[in-house]
């Protein structure tokens, strides 16, 4: 286990009186891979933003290891991205990489992709599941400490998303990232993660390493939850 990367330490968060994050503390480790799971609406995307700096807690602490505070430290991989219009793919990777201090090279990043055959296409004209690739090789080319995956496989098939898991494992093996994968899929979870988390009524419900014991012990623990919620919803 590495260092500690960032500390939460009875994070709380309100918005309008509504309660978003309740009492939460967690630690992340340099080298952790960490898979955040939880139904809409649990928290997930605003504890994101809070280790991202974009929202403050309402009361707690977020420290964050000062490696994090250079530029390029942080690579992230949102659901959904506007591409310039009447750019290639070879072109944005390159338009990024200016910005950055020690960017991965362009031939290593379409080679991880497996976007080499289409670095001359628009980004525009790329599949869906090709568009996801493209997000992930702009999220890493920075070759960040710190990098956030949300939901990175939606809309590739299973074969794709296999590969993609084996970019990222590889990856992580070179450059020895710290990653937080937020999920629905539990394959994904236990392709990538050593770590998972169950985010619950805003609140962190378990925090666990992850073996090939345990696999299955977790995704029955969030079923339980789950079904016990609607259980209890249907009682009263």
């Amino acid at each position: 286990m590495g260092e500690s990367m960032i500390e939460i330490k009875k994070v709380s968060k309100k918005f309008n009186k509504i309660t978003v994050l309740d009492n939460i503390d967690l630690t992340i480790n340099e080298e952790d891979v960490i898979g955040v799971v939880g139904l809409n609406g649990a928290g997930k995307s605003t504890l994101i933003r809070m280790i991202l700096g974009l929202e403050k807690p309402t009361s707690g602490k977020v420290k964050k290891a000062s490696l994090l505070s250079a530029d390029g430290a942080v690579g992230v991989m949102l659901q959904e991205v506007s591409a310039p219009k009447k750019i290639k793919v070879e072109e944005w990777l390159e338009l990024v990489a200016i910005f950055s201090k020690a960017p991965l090279s362009i031939k290593r990043i379409l080679e991880l992709t497996n976007l080499t055959d289409q670095k001359d296409k628009l980004v525009t004209h790329l599949s869906q599941g090709n568009q996801r690739r493209l997000q992930f090789g702009l999220a890493v080319i920075q070759n960040p400490q710190l990098l956030i995956l949300d939901e990175p496989t939606v809309g590739m098939d299973y074969l794709a998303k296999l590969l993609f898991w084996k970019e990222v494992k590889r990856l992580k093996e070179e450059e020895k990232m710290t990653i937080i994968l937020i999920s629905h899929d539990f394959s994904e979870i236990e392709a990538i993660c050593n770590r998972v988390i169950i985010l619950h009524d805003h609140k962190i419900k378990l925090d666990r390493e992850i073996s090939t014991a345990e696999r299955v012990d977790v995704k029955e623990y969030f079923d339980d939850i789950i079904m016990k919620e609607v259980s209890d919803e249907s009682v009263s």
